[in-house]
């Protein structure tokens, strides 16, 4: 009994206590009221003897106040969503908080997220995307739950396409290479081929075909135009040219040449004939590129330009079989004479061997297994260096696309050199 006597009066003096600071605070804001009413009245009291001495004046500042007090109603609203936002940034990240302390998932230590390629049954090793994250759980608590059920998403995988080039085949398959490229690092994609249309015609199709089913790529490079069809697993779009050349030839990363070259038919991988010596393989471009054409000169380089690459980095290997060969591709038409080329290259006791006009798919399979590669401002020889042999040596000469990180780059003397043996050339053969 005295103990519940003892509880009962101690909750009574808790409740007494309480009463008392309830009711000081009452009386506390009963007396601000009461002065902020009396200060308001004592304030509207002068308002009003200033009103009836000086009418005009309290007129005005009757509308200054007027403007004072929309002012005050801006800066409250103002307020009010400030306290507003406040308020919901604090519940944020008290719910934040809250779903950090969440118990783990019931299912195993790992969640795998496979994207699936489109069909039953098949998934996309290129593009898939595994995630894992640790569980909270115990070990001991993992081994005696059931496995999780596999999670599939229902992400799309996209098929991009690229338009057809009018240019020629270096140049059709360089587009095709950056397209494919750009797709290959980007998740959930993968390239379609180059989509021939009337707006977008491609007069050297057949030729560029033949050069990817000779090497093999056509299985990665093709032209092909995307379908109606709808399956509810991918999607298809062009992309416009802009989209896949912003990086230009670093896009052609090494692990995406690796895996452009595993395409490469065998005898484009490695040597057949062991006992070869090293070959050198020279594209001089011409043709469509004349020295007095305006709109090409800037891409003419001189037999001179070749001659001192040549001098340069031309150093011959004997072996037991053969010596080193150095294989010149070029074309027929050429303001500067052929026999003059090869004279000047005997001279220095090279083993020049010229191939003129000779099938664009030999052209492409010689310099892509050359041990040595001479580029021209052309994308015939660039496409072919850049799925060459990472042991192979590229000499690249400076144009609009930027070299790979391993290539030999050409100096900087020699650049000044060519201008100046160009026009010299341009002198003696065109009539302007």
């Amino acid at each position: 009994m005295r103990l519940d006597n003892g509880h009962h009066l101690a909750n009574g003096a808790a409740a007494a206590t309480t009463t008392i600071i309830i009711i000081i605070i009452i009386i506390i804001i009963i007396i601000i009221i009461i002065i902020i009413i009396m200060t308001m009245a004592l304030q509207a009291a002068h308002s009003s003897t200033r009103l009836c001495m000086i009418s005009r004046i309290v007129t005005n500042q009757l509308q200054h106040q007027h403007q004072q007090r929309r002012s005050y109603r801006w800066y409250l609203g103002l307020g009010v969503l400030l306290l507003a936002a406040a308020f919901s940034w604090t519940v944020r990240v008290l719910q934040f908080d809250w779903e950090k302390e969440a118990p783990p998932s019931v299912h195993g230590n790992t969640n795998v997220i496979v994207i699936s390629s489109g069909g039953a049954g098949m998934v996309d090793t290129e593009h898939s995307v595994v995630r894992s994250s640790p569980s909270r759980s115990s070990s001991k608590a993992s081994s005696s739950s059931s496995p999780p059920p596999p999670l599939t998403t229902a992400t799309k995988r996209q098929i991009v396409y690229s338009h057809a080039r009018r240019d020629r085949s270096g140049a059709a398959l360089q587009d095709m290479m950056q397209a494919h490229a750009t797709a290959w690092r980007t998740n959930h994609t993968s390239y379609g081929g180059a989509c021939i249309s009337p707006e977008y015609p491609a007069p050297f199709a057949l030729q560029l075909e033949q050069l990817l089913d000779a090497t093999g790529l056509s299985r990665i490079f093709r032209f092909a135009c995307p379908d109606d069809k709808k399956d509810g697993t991918t999607t298809t779009m062009i992309w416009e040219y802009s989209v896949y050349v912003r990086r230009d030839t670093a896009v052609w990363t090494s692990d995406w040449r690796k895996h452009v070259r595993s395409f490469l038919k065998p005898h484009l991988v490695g040597k057949e004939d062991n006992n070869k010596g090293d070959e050198t393989a020279v594209h001089v471009r011409r043709g469509d590129v004349h020295l007095c054409n305006t709109d090409t000169s800037f891409r003419y380089l001189p037999n001179s330009h070749y001659l001192q690459l040549l001098r340069e980095y031309y150093h011959p290997t004997m072996t037991a079989a053969a010596a080193a060969a150095i294989i010149i591709y070029s074309e027929t038409q050429s303001v500067e004479s052929w026999e003059e080329f090869v004279a000047a290259c005997r001279a220095e006791d090279y083993p020049c061997n010229l191939q003129l006009d000779t099938n664009v798919v030999k052209v492409w399979q010689g310099l892509v297994t050359a041990d040595t590669i001479v580029l021209s401002k052309s994308s015939l020889s660039l496409t072919a260096a850049a799925l060459a042999a990472p042991s192979a040596t590229v000499i690249y000469t400076p144009f609009w696309h930027e070299p790979l990180p391993h290539w030999t780059v050409t100096s900087r003397e020699l650049a000044q050199q060519t201008l100046r043996d160009v026009k010299h050339l341009q002198q003696l053969h065109c009539n302007n």
